[in-house]
């Protein structure tokens, strides 16, 4: 109990502390109000006879201080008169681990002759089709790098694109006739059939396409590619894919964060803003 500028992250300071809460409440003050009307709450919580967990930071200098909009002043109090160590299930200890578990997997990734080819490529579909990408960023989508998932003797995953809890974009090599060829698919929002069918026989380029069900989000529009220069000529500007690319992911990230966030390689997504905002400038 207490006052607060951000709700959202004091509410994830005490879930992180205190595993006893059932409900949050708030209401909205001016801020030259707050040190008054929580003394009121507190009052009036303490004569009806509830603890309250609120502590005062003897000694502490005068004045509201921007450091309580990060550590709220009860976990202030704390820390300084325990040996109490910050959460390591806060986001930044999350992200250091991740960081450092896809380190190697980027380093296999890059080290690729065709890979500048192949961050291009994630970087277009990226900057097209992701809602807000830098806002999102392994959250609500997550890339991946060098992937275990579904390898075999003649495939493996080089960079997965999803978007909640769906590929939208994978990106392979497969051994056709002993030689090592990039291949993969999109998947598009299911409205797409009847406009890109025309499209893709006019351009003669080397794809498949079906509806496919897939999973718990129902019908997407499956288009598999060879060769990353088809891939490069279906996330060409002015493409048709670009309207269902879209659609789908849009729809996908509506539902929800991703649970492949723990996966989201955060070397490969540095690459691919770096790529972007290169085109931009060029």
């Amino acid at each position: 109990m207490g006052q607060s500028l951000n709700v959202v992250n004091r509410f994830g300071s005490h879930r992180r502390r205190w595993d006893d809460i059932t409900h949050i409440a708030f209401r909205p003050f001016l801020s030259e109000e707050l040190n008054l009307r929580e003394r009121e709450v507190l009052a009036s919580v303490e004569q009806r006879g509830h603890r309250v967990r609120n502590l005062d930071l003897a000694g502490r200098p005068g004045g509201d201080s921007l450091l309580n909009i990060v550590m709220e002043e009860q976990a202030q109090a704390e820390w300084l008169e325990s040996n109490a160590s910050e959460p390591f299930d806060a986001p930044r200890y999350i992200a250091a681990a991740r960081r450092v578990a896809g380190l190697a997997r980027f380093q296999e990734l890059s080290s690729r002759s065709d890979f500048p080819e192949l961050l291009a490529a994630a970087a277009s579909y990226v900057a097209t089709a992701l809602p807000w990408p830098s806002q999102t960023e392994g959250r609500f989508w997550a890339a991946t790098a060098m992937a275990s998932t579904g390898r075999s003797s003649t495939w493996r995953r080089l960079i997965t694109i999803s978007a909640q809890n769906a590929e939208v974009l994978v990106i392979g090599e497969s051994t056709i006739e002993g030689d090592f060829v990039v291949a993969g698919f999109i998947n598009l929002h299911n409205s797409a059939s009847n406009n890109i069918q025309p499209w893709l026989r006019q351009q003669n380029l080397d794809v498949y396409n079906q509806i496919s069900a897939y999973g718990t989000i129902g019908d997407v529009f499956h288009l598999g590619f060879t060769g990353l220069q088809t891939l490069s000529h279906l996330l060409q500007e002015g493409s048709p894919i670009a309207q269902p690319a879209k659609e789908l992911a849009l729809n996908l990230m509506r539902k929800g964060p991703s649970m492949y966030t723990r996966f989201h390689n955060d070397h490969l997504a540095d690459a691919i803003f770096k790529r972007i905002a290169d085109q931009d400038r060029g």
